[in-house]
């Protein structure tokens, strides 16, 4: 049997500017990540070995996300409006309001 793991998380560990990016990056075949919006923009799905374990050429709030994605394993990465809250980021939901 396959596990699938991955982490869903709250766009809050990310800057509303890493957020446009990954928005403009899903419409992009050459991007340095492959993802893609769902629920009319609600939510991003993020693969993570789609982009370089150091998280090289991403913003650095998503860089940190990624290297724990590789250290534990999660092979997506979901952000989402509604994700869960996890200690092992930096938040930026100030930056939300």
């Amino acid at each position: 049997m396959y596990e699938f793991k991955g982490i869903d998380l709250s766009t809050k560990y990310i800057k509303p500017s890493t957020w446009d990016w990954l928005c403009e990056a899903g419409d992009d075949p050459n991007s340095a990540i492959n993802c893609f919006l769902y629920d009319d923009g609600q939510g991003m799905m993020i693969w993570t070995y789609s982009c370089f374990e150091d998280g090289d050429m991403l913003p650095d709030d998503l860089a940190a996300i990624v290297r724990t994605a590789y250290e534990r394993d999660w092979r997506f990465i979901v952000l989402d409006c509604d994700g869960a809250d996890c200690d092992l980021f930096t938040s930026y939901e100030e930056e939300w309001d």
